[in-house]
Protein backbone atom coordinates (compact mmCIF):
# COMPACT_ATOMS: atom_id res chain seq x y z
CA UNK A 1 0.00 0.00 0.00
CA UNK A 2 1.87 3.61 -0.68
CA UNK A 3 2.27 5.47 2.10
CA UNK A 4 2.44 2.48 4.43
CA UNK A 5 5.85 2.63 6.55
CA UNK A 6 7.88 -0.93 6.30
CA UNK A 7 11.30 -2.23 5.58
CA UNK A 8 12.82 -3.64 2.35
CA UNK A 9 12.60 -7.59 4.01
CA UNK A 10 8.75 -7.15 3.88
CA UNK A 11 9.24 -6.53 -0.03
CA UNK A 12 11.59 -9.44 0.00
CA UNK A 13 9.02 -11.45 1.65
CA UNK A 14 6.07 -10.60 -0.68
CA UNK A 15 7.95 -10.59 -3.92
CA UNK A 16 8.15 -14.78 -4.39
CA UNK A 17 4.42 -14.38 -4.21
CA UNK A 18 4.32 -13.09 -7.78
CA UNK A 19 7.66 -15.34 -9.07
CA UNK A 20 9.73 -12.43 -8.31
CA UNK A 21 13.19 -11.70 -6.40
CA UNK A 22 12.91 -8.41 -5.24
CA UNK A 23 16.82 -6.57 -5.13
CA UNK A 24 15.86 -2.81 -4.57
CA UNK A 25 13.56 -0.11 -5.29
CA UNK A 26 13.57 3.12 -7.38
CA UNK A 27 11.87 6.41 -5.64
CA UNK A 28 10.20 8.32 -8.37
CA UNK A 29 11.45 11.76 -6.26
CA UNK A 30 15.08 11.01 -6.67
CA UNK A 31 14.65 10.15 -10.76
CA UNK A 32 17.10 13.25 -11.57
CA UNK A 33 19.17 13.20 -9.12
CA UNK A 34 22.47 11.83 -10.08
CA UNK A 35 24.48 8.88 -9.76
CA UNK A 36 21.94 6.68 -9.25
CA UNK A 37 18.98 8.37 -10.16
CA UNK A 38 17.13 7.22 -7.49
CA UNK A 39 17.91 3.22 -7.40
CA UNK A 40 18.75 1.69 -4.59
CA UNK A 41 19.73 -1.51 -4.61
CA UNK A 42 20.68 -4.16 -1.74
CA UNK A 43 19.52 -1.91 0.25
CA UNK A 44 19.03 -2.52 4.24
CA UNK A 45 16.53 -4.72 5.03
CA UNK A 46 15.88 -2.94 9.18
CA UNK A 47 15.82 0.38 7.97
CA UNK A 48 12.37 2.29 7.51
CA UNK A 49 11.31 2.23 4.58
CA UNK A 50 8.25 4.13 2.74
CA UNK A 51 7.10 3.85 -1.03
CA UNK A 52 4.52 5.98 -2.27
CA UNK A 53 3.12 6.62 -5.55
CA UNK A 54 5.10 6.24 -8.21
CA UNK A 55 7.81 4.39 -6.67
CA UNK A 56 9.17 1.10 -8.15
CA UNK A 57 10.80 -2.36 -6.93
CA UNK A 58 13.40 -3.35 -9.01
CA UNK A 59 12.91 -7.25 -9.22
CA UNK A 60 14.56 -10.01 -11.27
CA UNK A 61 11.57 -12.66 -12.91
CA UNK A 62 11.13 -15.26 -15.59
CA UNK A 63 9.06 -14.42 -18.45
CA UNK A 64 7.22 -17.46 -19.29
Amino acid sequence: MPGAEANFATVIEAAPQRGETAIGYRLAAQNDEPPLYGVHLNPSKTAPLVLHEGDTVVVLAEDY
